[in-house]
């Protein structure tokens, strides 16, 4: 019973759905019917109206036509004119050029005429000048050569003179040369003797002072390791004895330098320098220059060593 009812009330339900998508389905209907009869009458207004445009558009294309046609017209015309008047002027033209030209080559012939006149007499004259000028010349020239003859002997001669003149004093000179090279040679000679003389005690000197700095170097060498090995004391020689009273007198260097040093404020000096005034090895001055330095009494600058700036 239940489940009859249940299909009844279904039945029902679905009855009552059709009866609604079938009302619904004729709205649509209704509407795309209006729709459709909305569409037909904008299609005929719009075919309406291009057909009509259409119509204005030849109406007005042809009155443009028959406007273009009248313009076109027109200025043919006024080009014809135009060119008319361009072909009157250029025939006035010619004509006024070539009576210009027939009257300017009158002129010329003329002219033509005169300069031939004026040449030809012009020609005659040069042909009797040359003439007359000739015979100046060739009257000239013959004096001219005797001249010639008289003034090349005359050269000559005193050629001659010259070159003899030239040759003895040339030989003068040449015996002179040979006295004074003969005197030259021997003193030339002496001179050379002299200065291998002076090589050889140079080379001595630097040889001498290259021993002496060797045998003070190794003497500072000896003292430098007798004091730090704390060697016992060997016997000394007189040179060990000058190194030790100079090592002595340490601060009394160091014023002989500064002073030295002092001397040369702009251009410096060089230990080499200051070693040669003192008459000292450069070896010896090199814990005294180091202590200068770090007292901030003097600086040093590459090689050059400068009193300190106050």
């Amino acid at each position: 019973m239940a489940t009859n009812n249940g299909m009844e009330k279904i039945t029902e339900d679905f009855i009552t759905s059709y009866e609604e998508r079938l009302k619904s389905l004729k709205e649509i209907t209704g509407e795309a019917k209006a729709a459709r009869d909305n569409t037909r009458t904008l299609l005929h207004n719009f075919r309406t109206s291009r057909q009509q445009e259409g119509t204005k558009l030849v109406q007005e294309l042809s009155r443009e036509k028959r406007e273009l046609a009248l313009e076109a017209k027109q200025r043919h015309f006024d080009t014809g004119k135009l060119v008319g008047n361009l072909k009157e002027r250029r025939r006035d033209g010619a004509a006024q050029e070539k009576a210009r030209r027939e009257e300017a080559t009158s002129g010329r012939k003329s002219e033509v005429k005169k300069i031939l006149g004026t040449t030809a007499e012009t020609i005659k004259g040069l042909s009797a000048s040359r003439q007359e000028t000739k015979k100046r010349m060739h009257h000239e020239m013959s004096e001219s050569r005797a001249a010639a003859r008289s003034d090349t002997s005359k050269i000559r001669e005193a050629a001659r003179e010259m070159v003899n003149g030239f040759n003895n004093s040339r030989k003068e000179r040449g015996d002179q040369l040979k006295k004074d090279l003969a005197g030259n040679r021997e003193k030339r000679q002496a001179d050379l003797r002299e200065m291998r003389q002076g090589f050889a005690r140079t080379r001595a000197d630097v040889h001498a002072s290259r021993t002496e700095d060797a045998a003070a170097w190794r003497e500072m060498e000896d003292v430098i390791k007798g004091r730090k090995g704390g060697l016992k004391e060997v016997a000394k020689t007189g040179k060990e004895k000058a190194a030790w009273a100079g090592a002595e007198t340490a601060p009394n260097l160091e014023a002989r330098m500064l002073a030295r040093i002092v001397e040369h404020p702009n251009g410096g000096v060089t230990l080499t320098e200051i070693a040669e005034s003192l008459g000292v090895v450069p070896i010896v001055l090199g814990r005294a220059a180091k202590s200068l330095i770090e007292k901030g009494k003097i600086r040093k600058e590459d090689k050059l060593y400068f009193p300190a700036m106050n």
